[in-house]
Order: structure tokens, then C-alpha cells, then sequence
């Protein structure tokens, strides 16, 4: 098809302003889901630091790109009367959220505790904080058996009435790991956060109660790759105007591919 770039980028930004009342119809359903996946990823928009963010579930993908990485931009995507579940990393901005469940993405836990364990290895003295590695490396292997425990119930393995009542079991088991001796700061840090009722303790074994609920947030990552390739590819966008275009664009593409 013939034409020239800035036919391209006018048939971009007028298809985002057609397409503007399906965007805002997809942010409405995004705030009656009963369950989401939320995550960002950094962007470009001028050149200067910007967020991509993203909401959505197995029939919806809402994108949003924002100048701030703040607790407000998720405020103004869900609302203030959002409570559904939601699957998130342990970013402090979601906290914000007043959702009925929340379940913190074990996949992160389990590549921090693993990058926790080798960069202590690479220290000189590293016997010295042999036990900060057995830790690290023994709460990696938990939370994998942990999520093996998604893939049982999905199988149909596993009820979910069997699944609810493993998590006190899973509580003392990890109660017990974290009952070492720790000398390093960032063990420490982990197995606090771990413990902490306001940071990830109530946060950890939420899937196991509620049915389609995943452990991790690979649903967002995933939904995510093809904008970061655009990104790598694009450096981003280069006004606010476009930035929304691809927005609102990536989230019609993306709910149409999901139904």
C-alpha cells in the first residue's frame, strides 16, 4: 500500500480519536472485572522518562501512558471503588488499591531470592553469610513448589478446598525458614517483607482461595512484550498525543485478540 509516514501518523491518531468511546468502554469493564493483572514498564515520550501501564485479564488489555509512575495513575485507571482481586508486584503504588484480594507475584520473589544468593557468592568472604545463601536459596525452592501447586489445581489435581487448607501448613513451613540467623542486609529485608503483614504476608497464598487466580503476573508481562519490543524499536512517543494513540490503539488490539 503507497503511502508516505505522515499518512501513516495521521491515520494513527485519527483512528485513536474514532476509537476513543470503545477505549473508555474498555476502561469501564476494567473497573467491573472481578480479577486483574496490573503491572508498568517504562516508556519514552519526548525523550524524557515516562510509564506504560497496563491492566486486564483473559478477555480484556487496557494501556495507559503516563508521565508519573505515582499511585494516582492507577487511582484514575480503576477508580476508588475498585474491589475485585488483583495480581500485582509488590510495587508500593497498588497498595493504594482497595481490593477485596491481593495476590503478589511469587515469580518475583523467587528471581530476587535467586539474584540474592549469587550476589552474595560473589562476595570475598562469602562464608561469612553461608546461611544468608542457604535462605535465599531455600525460599526460591518454596515458592516454585508453591507454584507447582497452581499447575495441580488447573489439572484438576487439586480441589480448591484441599488448596485452602494447605496454606497454614505453608504459613508454619515458612515461618520455619525464616526462623535463621541473618547477616546480610537484603536477606534480611526479604525475609521481613515475607513476615510483614503490611508488605507481602497476607498477599502470598491468595490463588490457593480464589478459582482463575494465578500466583504470578506473567499474564501483565506477557501483555506487555509487544509494546516494549514497539518501545526498543520506536524509542517511545514523541507527544502526549501520541503516546495516547498508541494506548488506545494497543488496547483495542489487544482485548480484540483476546475475544
Amino acid at each position: 500500500m503507497n503511502c508516505v509516514p505522515a499518512s501513516v501518523l495521521n491515520f494513527s491518531l485519527s483512528a485513536a480519536g474514532k476509537s476513543q468511546p470503545l477505549y473508555e468502554d474498555l476502561r469501564e469493564k476494567i473497573r467491573a472485572s472481578g480479577l486483574l493483572y496490573l503491572d508498568e514498564t517504562s516508556w519514552r515520550l519526548d525523550g524524557f522518562p515516562a510509564w506504560l501501564w497496563y491492566a486486564g485479564n483473559s478477555n480484556l488489555d487496557f494501556f495507559h501512558i503516563d508521565r508519573s509512575r505515582s499511585a494516582d495513575v492507577i487511582a484514575a485507571i480503576l477508580g476508588d471503588t475498585f474491589g475485585g482481586a488483583v495480581v500485582s508486584d509488590d510495587y508500593a503504588a497498588y497498595n493504594i488499591l482497595l481490593a477485596r484480594w491481593r495476590q503478589t507475584c511469587l515469580a518475583h520473589i523467587i528471581r530476587s531470592a535467586k539474584e540474592i544468593a549469587a550476589e552474595i557468592e560473589l562476595i570475598k568472604d562469602s562464608k561469612d553469610y553461608s546461611s544468608d545463601i542457604r535462605f535465599a536459596s531455600i525460599i526460591a525452592e518454596f515458592f516454585s513448589d508453591v507454584c507447582a501447586l497452581d499447575k495441580q489445581r488447573r489439572l484438576g489435581k487439586l480441589s480448591r478446598k484441599k488448596a485452602r487448607s494447605m496454606i497454614p501448613s505453608l504459613r508454619r513451613r515458612l515461618n520455619n525458614i525464616c526462623n535463621c540467623a541473618l547477616s546480610h542486609p537484603k536477606t534480611i529485608n526479604l525475609c521481613d517483607k515475607l513476615l510483614s503483614a503490611k508488605r507481602l504476608a497476607k498477599k502470598l497464598f491468595t490463588f490457593l482461595t480464589r478459582p482463575g487466580m494465578s500466583p504470578t503476573n506473567n499474564h501483565a508481562e506477557r501483555a506487555l512484550r509487544k509494546p516494549v519490543i514497539a518501545r526498543k524499536i520506536s524509542f517511545g512517543s514523541r507527544s502526549d498525543s501520541g503516546a495516547h494513540a498508541f494506548a488506545v490503539i494497543a488496547s483495542l488490539l489487544g482485548t480484540a485478540r483476546r475475544q
